[in-house]
């Protein structure tokens, strides 16, 4: 026998489709890189099917379970392109790779990374710019040899106003195209570790590198930095830090992937 009294109805509850929006997102930003064109499609369509899922009032909990499926699939599944003159045996591979899809180097184009290619200085500063969140920036005529319009214009402005980069005082350029060394790297990323505020404290005594005494004064204390928190290491098995050398466009590529790490 049922009590007598008021009998009260519970509204039908809205299918639960927090899963969704931040699974495209992830989706979506995986579409800026470079993938097979099979991948590529699965992922469009599984990205699709997701995003009608999530504009469709009627859509029960079977749909949404089958959209995220579908779509965590998807993106498990893409296969990056692969570069032409990146040898998956070479040192570099797995650091070039993974720089690649954090889209911080992105190579000339999606078959070539140019990992022998010496590291620009205009090269370095976009990538630095890149790594910061690339903000808008109003370019400022700083350096004669950086005009605006210059690919590299916005973030070279960027770079000087954050203290991360700057010119040559005998000559007040930029020289854009001239090869970034191996210590002026390491300087670069000490100097833009300290504008992010991170914990820059860590040092490591390098002198029993065979070139140690090579590292100019202006960048000792970053090398100390870069060698004691594993950012920059040495060459041939450990021996040289080869301060004066060249960054390769491989180099970099490494240098960046442990920084991000």
């Amino acid at each position: 026998v049922m009590p007598a009294g008021p009998v009260t109805v519970t509204a039908a509850f809205e299918t639960d489709k927090s899963a969704v929006a931040p699974l495209i997102e992830e989706a979506e930003g995986k579409l800026q890189n470079a993938y097979t064109e099979e991948s590529w499609k699965a992922l469009e369509e599984a990205l699709a099917g997701a995003k009608a899922v999530l504009e469709d009032e009627n859509a029960g909990s079977a749909d949404v379970n089958s959209a995220v499926t579908a779509l965590r699939a998807a993106i498990d599944a893409l296969v990056l392109k692969q570069f032409q003159d990146v040898d998956p045996a070479a040192w570099y591979y797995g650091f070039v790779y993974d720089v690649f899809e954090k889209q911080i180097m992105t190579g000339y184009d999606p078959e070539h990374f140019g990992p022998e290619d010496t590291l620009k200085r205009s090269e370095a500063a976009m990538l630095l710019y890149r790594l910061g969140g690339s903000e808008d920036v109003e370019y400022v005529s700083i350096f004669p040899d950086v005009q605006e319009g210059a690919w590299y214009a916005e973030a070279v402005t960027w770079g000087v106003n954050n203290g991360i980069i700057c010119g040559y005082e005998d000559s007040g350029t930029f020289q854009p195209d001239r090869e970034l060394s191996r210590q002026e790297l390491a300087v670069l990323m000490y100097r833009f570790a300290q504008f992010m505020e991170y914990d820059t404290g860590e040092r490591a005594d390098y002198s029993s590198y065979q070139d140690a005494a090579l590292v100019q004064e202006y960048a000792a204390e970053a090398m100390s930095w870069a060698v004691g928190t594993g950012v920059g290491t040495g060459k041939y098995e450990q021996t040289v830090l080869d301060p004066h050398g060249a960054s390769l466009h491989a180099d970099c590529a490494a240098v960046l992937s442990r920084f991000t790490d």
